[in-house]
């Protein structure tokens, strides 16, 4: 009768360590439940701009789908709010003057915003203003898009 109980008690503990173990692998495993705390923003499209300065100011326009930041594009307006030619802008002299590669930062601050899905990244050295300012504008089209809860 002894050894009945122990083999009961022993099945019914290897029972509840399966639960357990299958339980916590379900609460970490990735489901496809959206969440606020996952995905803040309204699906849309939505602008931020930054103050004029001496050479014009930056533009952020950020695409929202399913919550998350799907396309972001950076534009660099001059003083007349006509987005710059980037052809100027690479790096390379031109007309005796260098100017940042602005064409290949825009695009490197593009995808890694999208990649961590944050404004929170690191300005570039050689273009500081510029870049930490269209890290300002992102932040401005998201805090735009911000949702105290998400609608799917």
């Amino acid at each position: 009768m002894k050894k009945n109980s122990q083999k009961n008690l022993t099945v019914i503990l290897l029972i509840f360590l399966l639960f357990l173990i299958a339980a916590c692998g379900l609460a970490t495993s990735e489901d496809n439940t959206i969440t606020h705390k996952d995905y803040p923003y309204k699906d849309g499209t939505y602008t931020g701009r930054t103050e004029p300065w001496e050479y014009g100011r930056e533009e952020a326009i950020v695409k929202i789908v399913s919550g998350k930041i799907d396309e972001i594009m950076l534009r660099k307006l001059d003083n007349d709010s006509k987005e710059i030619d980037y052809d100027n802008w690479t790096g390379k002299e031109v007309d005796g003057q260098t100017f940042p590669n602005l064409m290949d930062y825009r695009k490197t601050m593009e995808e890694e915003m999208i990649e961590k899905q944050t404004y929170d990244i690191d300005s570039i050295s050689g273009a500081t203003i510029t870049t930490e300012n269209w890290i300002e504008s992102v932040k401005l089209a998201l805090e735009e898009a911000s949702s105290d809860e998400y609608v799917e």
